[in-house]
């Protein structure tokens, strides 16, 4: 029997990418946790990320990772991998 690989989608954002520390931003990384969870328990191998470059470079020449360094941390802590698609479009 082969074996079946699934892939789930993450929220276009989790949180406010520009405020990681916010409450706000804290209770719906709790309530992604949860649903990572939830999803390692059914049998989720990994998550995909849709990584807007627009928030990675802002201004060109100026990177922000943290957003998705946070978000990606937080997948694997769940014990799934992360299959991130670089988005170029705004």
């Amino acid at each position: 029997m082969k074996k079946i690989h699934i892939n789930v989608m993450a929220p276009l954002a989790v949180g406010d990418p520009a405020d990681l520390d916010s409450p706000a931003s804290q209770v719906a990384f709790n309530e992604f946790d949860s649903h990572l969870a939830i999803m390692k328990r059914k049998k989720v191998t990994a998550v995909s990320v849709d990584v807007w470059w627009g928030l990675i470079e802002p201004v060109e020449g100026q990177f922000h990772f943290a957003y998705y360094r946070k978000l990606f941390t937080h997948i694997i802590r769940a014990g799934l991998k992360v299959n991130p698609i670089l988005s170029l479009h705004q």
